[in-house]
């Protein structure tokens, strides 16, 4: 195939401009199969590999040489930032051929999409949640809007797969599918896919289109990794929040970062800010000209976009972020990522990686991990789990290029209840059969019974969600109307209630909501100080006084660990190899590690007693087979609670190792008891959701149990894990 010429006239120009000399392996493999079949197609290849031309250019021939008559494309991103970003990326190409190109999210301008709904043509690039409103706002006229929709480019695909957001962007697409009467080829972009196969199904939830995928060549550029352990807070306790890092792990990271471009990766927002906030104090200390930022959810817009300019414009400047950097925003190409802590998953490991590695040059990451001498010390079972995580990660993905695969959500009953509202809101009041053959018609309630829809159902209308007319159809409630109304409702992932932060009339950000006035917070890398406190706006006012304060915002959920993951954890333990990333520290707390799991022989021992009424299980279960078992523990009367990924601890008075041998092998063997049988309580399974609250019991327990439980795997791991001999060991 030649490649070029087969591409529109106008984007061959644009390549001449760019004066490109070749296409990279995606993008050819892109090009061959949008362009020569009618499939839906998966774009798989590393980080700055040119996927969204491996997209856009053959999309736009097709275009070129069938024109569409309504909308063409929709974009879709997890970020909005990724918009501004795919916007300043493609607008001249767009521009060559005057084709609208619309971005579409809460802080785009109106004029824009006001134009586009009168005469609709062209790309829309979108959020889930614009989209939701999109189809709330416009109901009765998207038909016009998409009737010839051709393709929906999905970007990021693997941040989907697997969550809310994923399975309101099917429920999304099956809607619009069922309103043109037509199937919409779908193109998925991503760096990150731990399974071909279970992203094709993914895809396949949308229409009945066969699935391509193709793969680009990985980077070539040589692997740098360094694993140090560092003590990090200055106090034992960082419960309360406060932020204050030790001066050692400071001057590292100013050596490592200065005269560099880097970005810090944290696994919460206040490690960002105790980082950024501690290293701007050093850099002031030092004279230095390093630019030290933050970026997390938790900033303003604007905040972030200050960030995200400067990291493009400035070689040296050092970025704390969370995930929010993860993702393929354009900020240039950089010397240096480091990592505090370990990496979630080996997904976010492999995306974060991605980052480094100037063109040419070296890919280097470096991992920071917090050490506790003192737990060694204090306690015989100490186990340093981030840095035995760390390893299994990164020799998971470096050795056999393994990445999660996701998890299929069956009972997404929140979201059924989200898309009733917002289906019934489009509309207006329908018919009991209408609202079901709406809602049940989409692929990925197929294990939704029509009787269990009509009891969710009769729960809303007596919740004054949802209300019978007169007629007997089903309209908003005066309840389901105001939540309708409410911004956040096109949001489908529960987030926290956060009081704004202000200085100056300006917005820094959001913080926790238990704050009060004296309080001192650090936001943005600096240190405020609350003067004033207004509860019904929920706002903060500051001022910048520098001295060091609390970093505070609520709880997170559900952070599921593979159980591959635990599985190499364990051998990691058990072996001799060395790596040659660690440091001497870190080499010599594996070593002792290694040496208490020998004299422990956890290779085979499950249960160690610690007191009289106190046993740690270590059944190397990854976290949804963990609590599959602490539940049927709990069934059986055994008391306990998941310490981390690695222990189950069971308290119970005057209890015996046999009772638990038994308890254990009747767990592996027994048939698992039905859902309505399984003790939970309320706390367990209501919050776990946004609008899971508005389920009637039974079906907030069998989503929980869906999505954060796989009952199966726990008891196929438990009988390979019974069958040794010595299971028991004491130090009591």
């Amino acid at each position: 195939m030649d490649y070029f010429e087969n591409l529109a006239p106008y984007i061959q120009d644009y390549i001449y401009d760019k004066k490109w000399i070749d296409f990279t392996d995606i993008q050819k493999k892109g090009f061959t199969e949008i362009l020569e079949t009618n499939n839906n197609v998966i774009l798989a290849s590393p980080t700055a590999s040119g996927k969204t031309e491996a997209a856009f250019f053959p999309i736009l021939t097709n275009l070129y040489n069938n024109p569409s008559s309504s909308i063409s494309v929709l974009y879709i991103s997890p970020l909005i930032a990724l918009i501004n970003d795919q916007f300043e990326r493609l607008y001249d190409l767009f521009d060559l051929e005057e084709i609208p190109l619309v971005k579409w999210h809460g802080q785009s301008l109106r004029a824009p999409k006001q134009n586009i709904i009168k005469n609709p043509s062209g790309v829309i690039q979108i959020t889930p949640e614009s989209l939701e409103a999109l189809l709330m706002r416009e109901g009765k006229d998207i038909f016009k809007l998409f009737y010839d929709l051709r393709y929906i480019v999905i970007d990021e695909l693997h941040s989907f797969m697997s969550n809310e957001r994923g399975l309101q962007i099917l429920s999304l697409i099956s809607r619009i599918e069922s309103i043109i009467k037509k199937e919409i080829r779908i193109i998925g972009l991503s760096a990150t896919l731990g399974s071909y196969e279970e992203a094709a199904k993914y895809i396949g939830n949308c229409n009945s289109k066969r699935t391509s995928i193709c793969i680009g060549r990985e980077r070539e550029t040589p692997l740098k990794l360094s694993v140090s352990e560092f003590n990090y807070y200055s106090s034992k306790d960082e419960s309360d929040g406060v932020v204050a890092i030790q001066q050692p792990i400071l001057k590292q990271i100013y050596k490592l970062t200065n005269q560099k471009k880097s970005i810090i990766f944290c696994n919460t927002r206040k490690d960002v800010e105790a980082i950024t906030s501690g290293l701007k104090d050093l850099v002031i200390k030092e004279n230095s000209l390093l630019e030290v930022y933050s970026h997390h959810g938790s900033l303003s817009k604007t905040k972030r976009d200050e960030t995200e300019e400067a990291l493009k414009n400035n070689d040296n400047i050092c970025v704390g972020a969370t995930v929010t950097l993860e993702l393929g925003i354009d900020i240039g190409e950089l010397d240096l990522i480091l990592q505090v802590g370990s990496s979630f998953s080996v997904s976010s490991f492999v995306q974060r990686l991605g980052r480094s590695g100037r063109k040419g040059q070296d890919r280097i990451m470096v991992f920071l991990l917090k050490k506790y001498d003192y737990l060694f010390k204090k306690d015989p079972l100490y186990f340093p789990i981030d840095l035995i995580k760390n390893i299994a990660i990164i020799e998971l993905y470096i050795k056999e290029k393994w990445i999660e695969s996701n998890h299929n959500f069956k009972y997404c009953y929140f979201l059924l209840v989200h898309q009733t509202i917002s289906i019934i809101k489009s509309f207006g009041a329908l018919s009991p059969s209408t609202l079901a053959r709406n809602i049940l018609s989409i692929k990925i309630f197929k294990d939704i019974s029509s009787q269990e829809y009509k009891e969710i159902l009769l729960n809303l209308i007596e919740l004054d969600i949802l209300e019978v007319m007169e007629d007997e159809s089903i309209n908003l409630g005066m309840k389901g109307d105001k939540l309708s109304n409410f911004y956040d409702f096109y949001a489908v992932f529960k987030s926290e209630q956060e009081m704004l932060v202000k200085y100056q009339n300006k917005i820094i950000g959001s913080v926790s909501k238990d704050l009060n006035i004296g309080d001192r917070i650090v936001l943005s890398s600096i240190k405020w100080k609350i003067i004033d406190k207004d509860i019904e706006k929920m706002e903060l006012i500051v001022t910048n006084d520098g001295v060091g304060g609390r970093a505070k915002w609520d709880g997170d959920y559900f952070k599921n660990t593979d159980i591959k993951i635990l599985q190499k954890m364990k051998e990691v333990l058990s072996t001799e190899i060395q790596y040659p990333y660690l440091n001497k520290t870190a080499t010599n707390y594996l070593q002792i590690s290694r040496d208490r799991f020998k004299s422990l022989n956890l290779n085979k021992v499950v249960i160690i007693k610690q007191d009289s009424s106190t046993y740690n299980l270590y059944t190397w279960l990854g976290s949804r087979e963990a609590r599959a078992l602490s539940i049927m523990l709990n069934h059986k009367g055994f008391r306990n609670s998941p310490v981390d990924d690695l222990i189950i601890t069971i308290e119970k008075p005057h209890i015996k190792y046999e009772q638990i041998i038994k308890v254990l092998n009747d767990i592996a063997n027994d048939k698992i008891p039905d859902i309505s049988d399984i003790k939970l309580s309320k706390s367990d399974v209501y919050d776990n959701f946004k609008f899971d609250k508005l389920l009637p019991f039974k079906y907030a327990k069998k989503q929980f149990i869906d999505y954060a439980c796989d009952f199966e795997n726990m008891q196929k791991h438990l009988k390979l894990i019974l069958v040794n001999d010595n299971l028991y060991y004491s130090i009591y």
